[in-house]
């Protein structure tokens, strides 16, 4: 085996990361985050399903029982925070679905260069969608 020092930044590259969820069930968090926010399945079987955030970065739901490897909780502190290209626009489309727990309206942040909003997911996870934003401006800008 090599030593620490001969392998190369490339050995430990990370392809992907997926965030997992857990549930009582999985039919209302599998509608949620497939029909109302339209990801991409990317995996399905009885105990977990796996949605596709962006080319590096995914949702996995499981189910509890026997084989889970944590408990659900009543309260998560877990957030899901979702950088987007139009933030005013996810809001819209969440807005008019007319079922999504909204936790904080569409707001500027007086301390971060962001624009965004909190949903609860079915499980009482937070899901946060924003934008960055230019200091002073609602123009989306690169990330600092």
């Amino acid at each position: 085996m090599p030593a620490a020092a001969d392998q190369t930044h490339a050995d430990f590259h990370v392809e992907d990361s997926i965030v997992m969820f857990y549930y009582p069930e999985l039919s209302s968090a599998k509608r949620f985050y497939g029909q109302l926010l339209g990801l991409e399945q990317t995996y399905e079987s009885e105990s977990a399903v796996i949605f596709r955030v962006s080319d590096t970065a995914q949702v996995g739901l499981v189910a509890a029982g026997p084989g889970a490897f944590h408990d659900v909780r009543d309260e998560n502190s877990v957030m899901l925070s979702l950088v987007v290209r139009d933030v005013d626009a996810w809001y819209e489309r969440l807005l008019e679905q007319g079922q999504v727990d909204f936790l904080k309206d569409i707001a500027d942040s007086r301390a971060n260069p962001i624009r965004s909003f909190l949903v609860a997911d079915p499980g009482g996870y937070t899901v946060e969608f924003f934008s960055w934003v230019a200091e002073g401006d609602a123009q989306v800008s690169a990330r600092p």
